[in-house]
């Protein structure tokens, strides 16, 4: 238990979906009593109020049986209500279109965006003078943030349950087989330079980006934020380019179905090209003939970037940076048996797909609250 100790609420304890309870911070009662304020009483609302502000909790008793007392740090804001309005009312009217737009113009700083409590207490709430319409209100948008907190849990069970198989179904180092293999397969594996198993591989290039002329057209080209932004297979980019652009730089198709891995920026993050594409030189382009030994490689790339495990090869200076040397020398091991490739990499891809289907709940939920919080309020 936890009792004669505070909980120490940081910003990253409350998120869009509300609180967060992980990797929770505790402090001594003693150390509680010097600080004077930031203590929380049942239904108040708390607003983080530097750099992600906006986001909101409400102290309620179903936290409260968990903790004596709770205190907050600096980045956030403790709203107080008078009993004239409903906590969960305001608490979403703080999340509605009409809630932000008003956090955006009181708040300042364009690096760090701020509140302070002075901005807060000038903010206008427009809201049912009937308390019971309010509650009403705040009751039903808060079974949607329960249900999105339900749904955001599922997606991180299949997550952590993939990250729990990637690090048993591939040897680790020093070792010459997985903690875990499929029943049935018993022949070594074996350590490979990842050039060996590529049909083409390569570099992209990027148009001078002072030509119109080279862009707009209708060749996909890959940039960094659209790596960053896919679940590991990548279906549109957000730039386009034209043959003449194509022509005019090292930028090649890579065919659909390659994988492409960032050198720069996100370093190491992998996807699957399902669309022909060209990409900028931030990437490492791999051709690979054989589905399954492709699937297999992509899923151990995966691995690596979940693992970190770019970071004692990647060349270190003002940004880590990796190169294609580097990706083409990289040693991997992969079993010798084809079909174990393919075992492993169906595996991992329906995973995969299992995780898009929670995403895709996830967003949907997310539309429809947003939906119903802009039809609610003023």
């Amino acid at each position: 238990t936890n009792d004669g100790h505070t909980l120490f609420l940081n910003a990253s304890n409350v998120t869009k979906l509300g609180f967060k309870f992980e990797e929770n911070q505790y402090i001594s009662e003693i150390k509680s009593n010097l600080m004077g304020n930031g203590k929380l009483l049942l239904n108040d609302i708390i607003l983080t109020s530097r750099g992600s502000i906006g986001n909101v909790g409400i102290y309620n008793e179903r936290i409260n049986g968990k903790y004596p007392y709770v205190r907050i740090n600096s980045g956030m804001l403790i709203l107080r209500n008078r009993n004239i309005a409903d906590s969960y009312f305001i608490g979403q009217y703080l999340k509605s279109s009409s809630g932000k737009y008003q956090i955006k113009l009181i708040s300042f700083g364009s690096a760090q965006p701020q509140l302070t409590k002075n901005d807060v207490s000038n903010y206008s709430v427009v809201h049912p003078i009937d308390l019971n319409e309010q509650r009403r209100i705040g009751d039903f948008l808060n079974k949607f943030d329960e249900m999105l907190q339900l749904q955001q849990s599922k997606v991180n069970k299949v997550k952590d349950l993939k990250s729990a198989y990637l690090s048993e179904m591939f040897p680790k180092e020093g070792e010459k087989y997985p903690k875990k293999r499929f029943e049935g397969f018993q022949k070594n594996w074996r350590k490979v330079r990842l050039e060996q198993l590529l049909n083409q591989s390569g570099s992209g290039g990027t148009p001078s980006t002072t030509r119109e002329d080279y862009y707009g057209g209708d060749i996909p080209f890959l940039g960094i934020s659209d790596i960053t932004n896919s679940n590991g297979y990548i279906f549109n980019t957000e730039k386009t380019i034209t043959v003449k652009g194509l022509n005019n730089s090292a930028a090649w198709i890579v065919p659909k179905e390659s994988i492409s891995l960032a050198m720069y920026a996100s370093v190491g993050k992998v996807a699957i090209l399902k669309i022909e594409s060209a990409t900028s030189q931030a990437f490492y382009n791999m051709v690979i003939k054989k589905q399954p030994t492709r699937d297999y490689i992509f899923q151990y790339l995966v691995k690596m970037e979940a693992e970190n495990m770019w970071d004692r090869i990647i060349s270190t200076g003002t940004q880590a940076n990796l190169n294609a040397e580097k990706v083409r020398n990289l040693i991997i091991p992969i079993p010798i048996d084809i079909d174990e490739q393919e075992k492993i990499g169906n595996f991992f891809k329906n995973l995969d797909k299992q995780i898009s289907i929670e995403e895709e709940k996830l967003a949907k939920l997310e539309k429809l609250k947003q939906a119903y919080l802009n039809d609610m309020f003023i």
